[in-house]
Protein backbone atom coordinates (compact mmCIF):
# COMPACT_ATOMS: atom_id res chain seq x y z
CA UNK A 1 0.00 0.00 0.00
CA UNK A 2 1.24 3.17 -1.27
CA UNK A 3 2.20 6.02 1.87
CA UNK A 4 2.05 9.68 1.56
CA UNK A 5 3.96 11.74 4.07
CA UNK A 6 2.83 15.37 3.57
CA UNK A 7 4.97 17.90 5.60
CA UNK A 8 4.07 21.49 6.90
CA UNK A 9 7.16 23.71 5.90
CA UNK A 10 4.85 27.38 6.60
CA UNK A 11 6.53 29.83 8.40
CA UNK A 12 4.30 28.59 11.89
CA UNK A 13 6.46 25.23 11.79
CA UNK A 14 9.58 27.94 12.30
CA UNK A 15 8.41 29.05 15.53
CA UNK A 16 10.06 26.89 19.26
CA UNK A 17 7.11 25.14 20.90
CA UNK A 18 5.68 26.33 24.30
CA UNK A 19 6.83 24.12 26.54
CA UNK A 20 11.00 24.59 25.37
CA UNK A 21 12.38 21.36 23.97
CA UNK A 22 16.43 21.92 23.64
CA UNK A 23 19.09 20.01 21.67
CA UNK A 24 22.51 18.56 22.40
CA UNK A 25 23.44 22.58 22.13
CA UNK A 26 20.84 23.68 24.65
CA UNK A 27 19.54 25.43 21.31
CA UNK A 28 15.71 25.43 21.63
CA UNK A 29 13.99 23.18 19.00
CA UNK A 30 11.50 24.43 16.33
CA UNK A 31 8.42 22.49 15.68
CA UNK A 32 10.13 22.15 12.12
CA UNK A 33 12.85 20.00 13.72
CA UNK A 34 10.31 18.41 16.09
CA UNK A 35 8.68 17.34 12.73
CA UNK A 36 11.29 15.85 10.23
CA UNK A 37 12.65 13.96 14.04
CA UNK A 38 8.69 12.72 13.82
CA UNK A 39 9.26 11.81 9.80
CA UNK A 40 12.98 9.90 11.30
CA UNK A 41 11.26 8.05 13.73
CA UNK A 42 8.42 6.42 10.90
CA UNK A 43 11.12 5.72 8.66
CA UNK A 44 12.87 3.95 11.04
CA UNK A 45 9.78 1.66 11.93
CA UNK A 46 8.85 1.21 8.11
CA UNK A 47 12.54 0.51 7.58
CA UNK A 48 12.02 -2.75 10.00
CA UNK A 49 8.68 -3.86 9.52
CA UNK A 50 7.17 -2.63 6.36
CA UNK A 51 10.14 -2.23 3.75
CA UNK A 52 8.11 -3.40 0.79
CA UNK A 53 6.30 0.17 1.31
CA UNK A 54 6.00 2.55 -1.30
CA UNK A 55 6.54 6.46 0.26
CA UNK A 56 6.17 9.57 -1.05
CA UNK A 57 7.52 13.33 0.43
CA UNK A 58 5.53 16.25 -0.51
CA UNK A 59 5.65 19.50 1.35
CA UNK A 60 2.92 22.16 1.40
CA UNK A 61 2.62 25.90 2.63
CA UNK A 62 0.38 28.17 0.03
CA UNK A 63 1.28 25.47 -2.11
CA UNK A 64 2.04 21.72 -2.70
CA UNK A 65 5.08 20.56 -3.78
CA UNK A 66 6.21 17.04 -4.59
CA UNK A 67 9.61 16.00 -3.56
CA UNK A 68 10.36 12.94 -4.37
CA UNK A 69 10.85 12.21 -8.06
CA UNK A 70 7.51 9.48 -7.47
CA UNK A 71 7.04 6.81 -4.55
CA UNK A 72 9.89 5.23 -3.91
CA UNK A 73 11.04 1.94 -1.07
CA UNK A 74 14.42 4.50 -0.54
CA UNK A 75 13.69 5.57 2.65
CA UNK A 76 17.62 7.19 2.76
CA UNK A 77 16.35 9.27 0.23
CA UNK A 78 13.93 10.44 1.67
CA UNK A 79 15.98 11.63 4.69
CA UNK A 80 18.31 13.01 2.53
CA UNK A 81 15.71 15.56 1.05
CA UNK A 82 14.23 16.46 4.41
CA UNK A 83 17.57 18.01 5.40
CA UNK A 84 17.02 20.47 2.56
CA UNK A 85 13.79 21.68 2.37
CA UNK A 86 12.61 25.48 2.19
CA UNK A 87 10.39 27.39 4.59
CA UNK A 88 7.52 29.17 2.57
CA UNK A 89 4.70 30.98 3.79
CA UNK A 90 1.07 30.77 5.33
CA UNK A 91 -0.61 27.41 5.13
CA UNK A 92 -2.89 26.11 2.45
CA UNK A 93 -4.97 22.74 3.65
CA UNK A 94 -6.62 23.03 -0.40
CA UNK A 95 -2.84 22.37 -1.74
CA UNK A 96 -1.92 19.52 0.13
CA UNK A 97 -5.54 17.87 -0.54
CA UNK A 98 -5.49 18.44 -4.40
CA UNK A 99 -1.60 17.84 -4.89
CA UNK A 100 -2.02 14.12 -2.99
CA UNK A 101 -4.39 13.31 -5.56
CA UNK A 102 -2.40 13.97 -8.32
CA UNK A 103 0.46 12.58 -6.81
CA UNK A 104 -1.31 9.29 -6.27
CA UNK A 105 -3.47 8.87 -9.14
CA UNK A 106 0.09 9.97 -11.23
CA UNK A 107 1.90 6.51 -10.75
CA UNK A 108 -1.40 4.48 -8.94
CA UNK A 109 -4.89 3.51 -10.13
CA UNK A 110 -7.68 5.20 -7.86
CA UNK A 111 -8.73 1.39 -6.72
CA UNK A 112 -5.45 0.77 -5.03
CA UNK A 113 -5.78 1.98 -0.67
CA UNK A 114 -3.72 4.92 0.27
CA UNK A 115 -2.59 5.54 3.90
CA UNK A 116 -1.40 9.27 4.49
CA UNK A 117 0.37 10.59 7.02
CA UNK A 118 -0.37 14.75 7.38
CA UNK A 119 2.37 16.68 10.24
CA UNK A 120 1.40 19.70 10.83
CA UNK A 121 1.28 22.12 13.91
CA UNK A 122 -2.44 22.66 13.71
CA UNK A 123 -2.77 26.37 12.91
CA UNK A 124 -5.58 26.52 10.74
CA UNK A 125 -4.42 29.11 8.48
CA UNK A 126 -5.80 32.40 7.34
CA UNK A 127 -7.34 33.56 3.42
CA UNK A 128 -7.65 30.63 0.87
CA UNK A 129 -6.93 27.53 1.12
CA UNK A 130 -7.03 27.79 5.17
CA UNK A 131 -8.11 25.09 7.32
CA UNK A 132 -11.98 26.22 7.80
CA UNK A 133 -12.15 26.85 4.00
CA UNK A 134 -10.64 23.03 3.11
CA UNK A 135 -13.45 21.66 5.67
CA UNK A 136 -15.90 23.45 3.90
CA UNK A 137 -14.67 23.01 0.29
CA UNK A 138 -13.25 19.25 0.78
CA UNK A 139 -14.59 15.96 -1.82
CA UNK A 140 -13.44 12.79 -0.95
CA UNK A 141 -10.66 11.30 -2.20
CA UNK A 142 -11.02 8.91 -5.43
CA UNK A 143 -9.40 6.36 -4.07
CA UNK A 144 -9.69 4.37 -1.08
CA UNK A 145 -7.91 5.55 1.86
CA UNK A 146 -6.97 6.17 5.87
CA UNK A 147 -5.66 9.57 6.54
CA UNK A 148 -3.71 10.23 9.99
CA UNK A 149 -3.33 13.37 11.18
CA UNK A 150 0.03 14.21 13.49
CA UNK A 151 -0.13 17.81 15.03
CA UNK A 152 2.54 19.38 16.45
CA UNK A 153 0.70 21.71 18.57
CA UNK A 154 0.17 22.14 22.42
CA UNK A 155 -2.42 22.66 25.08
CA UNK A 156 -1.36 25.99 26.07
CA UNK A 157 -1.77 27.53 22.61
CA UNK A 158 -4.70 29.89 21.58
CA UNK A 159 -7.72 27.72 20.32
CA UNK A 160 -5.96 24.15 20.79
CA UNK A 161 -9.19 22.95 20.92
CA UNK A 162 -11.25 23.86 18.34
CA UNK A 163 -8.11 23.85 15.96
CA UNK A 164 -7.62 19.70 17.00
CA UNK A 165 -11.88 19.80 15.92
CA UNK A 166 -10.94 20.72 12.42
CA UNK A 167 -8.57 18.53 11.80
CA UNK A 168 -10.72 15.93 12.97
CA UNK A 169 -13.76 17.91 10.26
CA UNK A 170 -10.79 17.44 7.83
CA UNK A 171 -10.56 14.10 8.06
CA UNK A 172 -14.26 13.31 8.65
CA UNK A 173 -14.81 15.07 5.25
CA UNK A 174 -12.01 13.77 2.86
CA UNK A 175 -11.34 10.41 3.91
CA UNK A 176 -13.95 9.38 6.10
CA UNK A 177 -11.16 7.44 7.84
CA UNK A 178 -8.19 8.01 10.38
CA UNK A 179 -7.35 10.10 13.62
CA UNK A 180 -5.49 12.95 14.80
CA UNK A 181 -2.27 11.96 16.64
CA UNK A 182 -1.59 14.50 19.81
CA UNK A 183 1.73 14.40 21.83
CA UNK A 184 1.14 13.35 25.14
CA UNK A 185 0.50 15.96 28.14
CA UNK A 186 2.72 18.85 26.11
CA UNK A 187 4.70 19.25 22.92
CA UNK A 188 7.95 17.68 23.67
CA UNK A 189 9.94 15.27 21.75
CA UNK A 190 9.58 12.13 23.76
CA UNK A 191 5.71 13.15 24.06
CA UNK A 192 5.39 13.38 20.17
CA UNK A 193 7.66 10.11 20.00
CA UNK A 194 4.92 8.35 22.01
CA UNK A 195 2.53 9.47 19.02
CA UNK A 196 4.60 8.65 16.42
CA UNK A 197 5.08 4.84 18.35
CA UNK A 198 1.10 4.70 18.77
CA UNK A 199 1.00 5.49 14.86
CA UNK A 200 2.68 2.69 13.72
CA UNK A 201 1.33 0.11 16.30
CA UNK A 202 -2.15 0.84 15.02
CA UNK A 203 -1.66 1.24 11.64
CA UNK A 204 1.85 0.25 10.17
CA UNK A 205 2.68 -3.18 12.49
CA UNK A 206 2.65 -6.21 10.03
CA UNK A 207 -0.35 -9.09 10.83
CA UNK A 208 1.54 -12.29 11.73
CA UNK A 209 -0.23 -15.55 11.84
CA UNK A 210 -1.04 -18.68 10.58
CA UNK A 211 -2.44 -19.77 7.11
CA UNK A 212 -4.26 -23.40 7.11
CA UNK A 213 -5.30 -25.40 4.21
CA UNK A 214 -6.46 -29.02 4.94
CA UNK A 215 -3.23 -30.76 6.96
CA UNK A 216 -0.76 -27.50 5.12
CA UNK A 217 -0.25 -24.39 7.21
CA UNK A 218 2.41 -21.66 7.06
CA UNK A 219 3.76 -18.32 8.77
CA UNK A 220 2.56 -15.40 7.22
CA UNK A 221 2.61 -11.61 7.51
CA UNK A 222 0.64 -9.18 5.82
CA UNK A 223 1.28 -5.34 5.95
CA UNK A 224 -0.45 -3.14 6.11
CA UNK A 225 -2.49 -4.93 8.45
CA UNK A 226 -6.00 -6.21 7.82
CA UNK A 227 -8.39 -4.15 9.86
CA UNK A 228 -11.29 -4.77 12.26
CA UNK A 229 -14.80 -5.31 10.45
CA UNK A 230 -17.72 -3.31 12.13
CA UNK A 231 -21.24 -5.10 11.42
CA UNK A 232 -23.75 -2.33 11.27
CA UNK A 233 -26.06 -4.68 11.06
CA UNK A 234 -25.69 -6.60 14.21
CA UNK A 235 -23.49 -3.63 15.42
CA UNK A 236 -20.84 -5.59 16.01
CA UNK A 237 -17.15 -5.56 15.47
CA UNK A 238 -15.17 -8.67 14.43
CA UNK A 239 -11.26 -9.01 14.96
CA UNK A 240 -9.16 -10.95 12.34
CA UNK A 241 -7.86 -14.31 13.77
CA UNK A 242 -4.38 -15.06 14.52
CA UNK A 243 -5.49 -18.01 12.43
CA UNK A 244 -6.85 -18.05 8.48
CA UNK A 245 -8.11 -21.15 7.58
CA UNK A 246 -8.58 -21.78 3.63
CA UNK A 247 -12.15 -23.50 3.97
CA UNK A 248 -12.69 -23.55 -0.26
CA UNK A 249 -11.56 -22.58 -3.85
CA UNK A 250 -13.54 -20.78 -6.51
CA UNK A 251 -13.45 -21.44 -9.91
CA UNK A 252 -12.07 -18.99 -12.07
CA UNK A 253 -14.56 -19.13 -14.53
CA UNK A 254 -17.19 -18.48 -11.91
CA UNK A 255 -15.56 -15.24 -10.95
CA UNK A 256 -15.20 -14.30 -15.05
CA UNK A 257 -19.18 -15.49 -15.12
CA UNK A 258 -20.15 -13.43 -12.34
CA UNK A 259 -18.42 -10.02 -11.65
CA UNK A 260 -20.75 -8.48 -9.21
CA UNK A 261 -19.41 -11.24 -6.78
CA UNK A 262 -15.59 -9.92 -7.10
CA UNK A 263 -16.60 -7.13 -5.18
CA UNK A 264 -17.50 -8.87 -2.04
CA UNK A 265 -15.41 -11.76 -2.03
CA UNK A 266 -12.77 -12.64 0.62
CA UNK A 267 -10.14 -15.10 0.23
Amino acid sequence: MPTVIALDVSLSMSRFAVTHNFNQNNEPISKRQLAIAAINQFLDHISAHCKLEFLALLTFSSECRMITESFTRNVDTIRDLLENLEENDNTNYEAILSGIVSAVLKQWSNTLPVEILLITDGSPGYGPGCLRDAIENAKPFPFPTKMNILSLSDPDEKNYTENIKMLHQLIEMSSGEGAVYLPENHLTSKGLSSAVARLCAKDFTPYKGLLRCGKLSSKITLCPPPQPYMSRSEEKRYDISEIIEIIGFIDLNDLKLNYHLTENQQI
